[in-house]
């Protein structure tokens, strides 16, 4: 067998095991995976499903993507779509979340330091 045999069954062999392997956890892939709408890269769901909450870009090649496949990982069939929120909505959302709950918070304390204050 010549070198150039062994470098493309050596390239291959390491193309199978990439595509094996969730690239975000280095795990390996379950049963259902993840793939964003614009790419062909699989990762485990539930890693995607997190990455998404803060990028939307695939972890790999960058392309934006507002959708996740899940798919059979071994037909490679599709099982659903996922819709996914822009990220910077979920982070106006995530600080709205915030806002409120440090006007709760100052409204509660408030409540309790005129309690203390004038009830003696």
């Amino acid at each position: 067998m010549n070198q150039s045999t062994q470098s493309r069954k050596r390239k291959r062999k390491e193309s199978k095991l990439e595509t094996e392997k969730c690239s975000i956890c280095l795990t390996k892939l379950r049963k259902y995976v993840a793939s964003p709408k614009n790419c062909r890269h699989l990762f485990c769901l539930g890693c995607l499903k997190r990455w998404s909450r803060t990028q939307n870009t695939c972890p790999i090649c960058r392309r934006r993507f507002s959708r996740i496949e899940v798919l059979n990982q071994r037909s490679k069939k599709l099982v659903r779509v996922l819709p996914v929120a822009r990220a910077d909505q979920q982070n106006i959302q995530l600080n709205r979340i915030d806002v409120f709950l440090m006007l709760s918070i100052t409204t509660r304390l408030m409540s309790i330091m005129r309690t203390l204050l004038y009830d003696i």
